[in-house]
């Protein structure tokens, strides 16, 4: 008797799980374009910020959250735009090609360094800053309305000593070579900022406080 209960509860638990996964909305996260991207030296810029928030979106477990990828030969065949500034029409396509209900692009609007130069008891280097911004939104692909505008920010700090560590990789900003890790965190902590703002928004939730 127990054991049929057991088993009528855990086929109950599985098919609502099944259940929620299937109603949960239906999102396709394209590449950010980089407005200012003739000063940043990384040419991936905008889709290492469209897979930072693709993994933001993943983790709130409130879409079905799909990567443009997926359908890139089609798409690509196509001659469909896969960054930036997406048109209803085009945004149509993408979806229908991934079953989509919505689409989420946009553009990362800057990425900012300062330095701050220090010397002690002879030895010298730099206290660095990198603040990211970016504003996506997200379109109902039947309607073409924009559902949601969300604005993300970011900032990562490091310092670095004068003649020290050779083998970091960098990323050019205008005149200054940064710590590409630098720059990911900056961009990551920004797309995670407009996830959440993404998900207050369309289900009308308060936004959580930091």
């Amino acid at each position: 008797m127990l054991k049929s209960i057991f088993a009528t509860i855990l086929c109950f638990a599985i098919f609502a799980n099944i259940a929620q996964a299937a109603e949960k909305p239906r999102v396709v996260v394209m590449d950010l374009g980089a407005r200012h991207s003739s000063e940043i030296s990384s040419e991936n810029i905008g889709a290492m910020a469209s897979d930072y928030l693709l993994e933001a979106l993943w983790s709130t477990n409130r879409f079905a959250v799909m990567d443009w990828e997926n359908a890139e030969e089609e798409i690509i065949t196509s001659k469909l735009p896969t960054s930036g500034l997406i048109p209803p029409s085009a945004a149509r396509e993408i979806a229908k090609l991934l079953n989509a209900d919505y689409i989420i692009y946009g553009n990362i609007s800057s990425v900012d360094s300062k330095d701050l130069v220090f010397e002690i008891a002879g030895n010298g280097g730099n206290f660095r800053s990198i603040k990211s911004a970016l504003i996506v939104r997200m379109m109902d692909v039947k309607t073409g309305e924009i559902l949601v505008v969300a604005k993300g920010k970011g900032a990562s700090k490091s310092s670095e000593i004068r003649g020290g560590a050779k083998n970091l990789a960098y990323i050019t900003i205008g005149t200054k070579k940064v710590p590409s890790i630098c720059v990911h965190n900056a961009i990551k902590k920004a797309t995670f900022a407009a996830a959440e703002e993404i998900v207050a928004e369309f289900f009308n939730e308060p936004l959580k406080k930091k």
